[in-house]
């Protein structure tokens, strides 16, 4: 499918971007995404629970789906039964989704309607030529082997459509919060900070700046197909040094770091005293950590906070997919087993002949002990075989 071709209006390219969530986890981050960003985007989620779209802020467009296959309620880690909930309206899906630039997917991988729905998503969005970013949390591991292995699964489903992603595993918060952090709260952090950064990469895209950064940039970032993505804003004091950065490379919200990223892009929101010395330590820090080859693009904003330096960062290709991957047993080459086969083939025919050698052994044994028996019978003299007395 080519790229699509923008809008225009007033001779302005008009971008459509919208974010999108699946299932009651991801309708929960979206609900919060839209309280941070309000409506520089357009909102849409999605759930065949009726009772977890009530709670979605009125302004956000829903739509309930698959009310004759599960009566208002979820599917369960059911998928198979959230795809044909789907099916049954995926042309009111389509519509809403067609004409936007670029799709920001949110869900909670694990359950039938996250899942299966992503996946379904994706797919319309890739025949329309829509660009995709996925930002995807990952079930505790209490939760069990089974929506374990499910989320697993749908990432190596969903790595086929989607351009990038952001993976954020659940369990993270076990080691980000004191033990007495209530769940609702240490939740919602996370949900924040997901919000945060994602309100800062549309202040690039839609404001005005020094060094602009525009969606042509931020299309040649995300282009490509399933690239793991990191996408983090921090803040930090006009006097910062270079091992405060690591927190921006390497924060603890994400299980995998910036490292081997082939694609970056950086915005510095800095009051009118940043120093050129401020600039090369980020992004000397930045080149340091992504691969050496990688495309990196670069701009700098209005500060958001007096006295403060925020620095918004964004990069694709990062390495550690496989951890979040099936692991598949390994197959041996053809020719190691081939001669495997050869070997055990072999060694079959030989026990055959052993069993079949043995056999033979013991019917000889027992022709021969009949032999010896009657020797022994012609042996006795007539008289004495037959009893007879003189």
């Amino acid at each position: 499918m080519a790229k699509k071709t923008l809008e225009k209006e007033g001779g302005i390219k008009k971008i459509k971007i919208k974010v999108l969530g699946i299932g009651g986890g991801g309708i929960n981050i979206v609900s919060q995404i839209f309280k941070e960003i309000g409506k520089k985007v357009s909102f849409l989620v999605l759930d065949t629970d009726l009772k977890s779209l009530k709670k979605v802020p009125r302004e956000i467009e829903k739509i309930y789906f698959g009310k004759e296959i599960t009566r208002g309620l979820g599917t369960g880690m059911d998928l198979e039964k959230a795809r044909i909930a789907l099916k049954k309206d995926s042309g009111l899906i389509e519509e809403k989704i067609k004409d936007e630039d670029l799709l920001i997917l949110v869900s909670c991988l694990g359950g039938g309607v996250s899942c299966a729905g992503s996946e379904f998503v994706l797919k319309l969005a890739k025949k329309s030529g829509i660009l995709t970013y996925g930002i995807f949390t990952l079930p505790f591991s209490f939760e069990g082997e089974k929506k374990k292995e499910i989320s697993q699964n749908a990432i190596s489903s969903l790595k086929k459509t989607i351009n990038s992603f952001s993976l954020l595993p659940n369990d993270q918060i076990f080691s980000l919060f004191p033990e007495s952090t209530p769940l609702p709260e240490a939740l919602s952090t996370i949900n924040q900070k997901i919000a945060s950064s994602l309100k800062s990469l549309l202040e690039v895209i839609f404001k005005p700046a020094l060094i602009n950064i525009d969606f042509a940039d931020l299309r040649t970032i995300f282009e490509g197909r399933g690239e793991l993505a990191y996408l983090n804003f921090e803040e930090f004091e006009e006097n910062f040094e270079e091992k405060d950065l690591e927190r921006l490379v390497a924060n603890q919200f994400f299980p995998y770091t910036i490292s081997g990223a082939r694609k970056v892009l950086f915005n510095i929101f800095g009051g009118e005293n940043l120093e050129i010395s401020k600039v090369d330590l980020i992004s000397s820090k930045i080149h340091q950590k992504a691969s050496e080859s990688a495309k990196i693009i670069f701009g700098v904003s209005k500060e958001k906070e007096r006295g403060k330096i925020g620095i918004l960062l964004l990069a694709t290709g990062c390495k550690g997919m496989e951890n979040f991957l099936t692991k598949e047993k390994k197959q041996k080459p053809k020719k190691e087993k081939k001669k495997i086969q050869k070997k055990e083939k072999k060694e079959a025919e030989l026990a055959k002949q052993r069993k079949n050698g043995l056999s033979l052994q013991k019917e000889r044994e027992k022709e021969e002990a009949e032999i010896l028996a009657k020797e022994e019978v012609w042996q006795t003299p007539a008289f004495l075989r037959k009893g007879l007395s003189f």
